[in-house]
């Protein structure tokens, strides 16, 4: 069964341009992996002057993305990327969820 990594996050305007193009960098490494099937950003701005920013990740298995979050982890600390710190910077909050997925 499918499963489906879903993030959400909540930041300022002002950091909405940043952050997209260092989620679409992130995105470029993470589709390589083995297991990968599909993903997506979706955007939208809130009336406090806020943006919601929602990725998901498609992996074919739990095994394929476990193996996957530490290839990517080891791949984003040989090249000196760190989302955590980027987020802190851009006052980024994050909500993290994992769901099985299966057709209607």
């Amino acid at each position: 069964m499918e499963i489906i990594l879903i993030d959400q996050f909540m930041l300022p305007q002002a950091a909405a341009r940043e952050f997209l193009e260092q989620v679409h960098f992130s995105a470029s490494i993470v589709k390589t992996r083995p297991g990968f099937v599909e993903g997506y950003v979706y955007q939208r701005a809130v009336d406090d002057g806020q943006v919601n920013v929602i990725t998901t990740a498609v992996w074919a298995s739990e095994s394929a993305m476990q193996e996957a979050r530490k290839s990517i982890a080891a791949e984003f600390a040989s090249i000196g990327f760190d989302p955590p710190g980027i987020m802190q910077r851009l006052g980024v909050q994050m909500q993290r969820a994992t769901y099985r997925r299966a057709p209607y």
